[in-house]
């Protein structure tokens, strides 16, 4: 199972489409989404602010910010 972090916050829109297009992805069934409300963390959010949503890798790998990059994910995880 690979561990994905999904950095949020409450009433993001483009969080929202994100996560809503998550749940099409191919190989969905090798994916833990661990969502990230980066309004809960003063550090977390001083990191993120407004890059949001963000997709990480277990390695700390920047897969999408903002819209949901299709062909870098798939592309990631067939490489692990």
């Amino acid at each position: 199972m690979i561990e994905l972090k999904f950095y949020h916050r409450q009433g993001c829109h483009l969080c929202d489409e994100m996560w809503e297009e998550l749940s099409g992805v191919d190989g969905l069934e090798r994916i833990q989404l661990v969502k990230v409300d980066i309004d809960r963390n003063s550090e977390i959010k001083a990191l993120y602010g407004l890059r949001i949503p963000c997709l990480e890798g277990p390695d700390g790998v920047l897969l999408s910010e903002h819209y949901l990059d299709h062909s870098r994910l798939l592309s990631y995880l067939r490489d692990v």
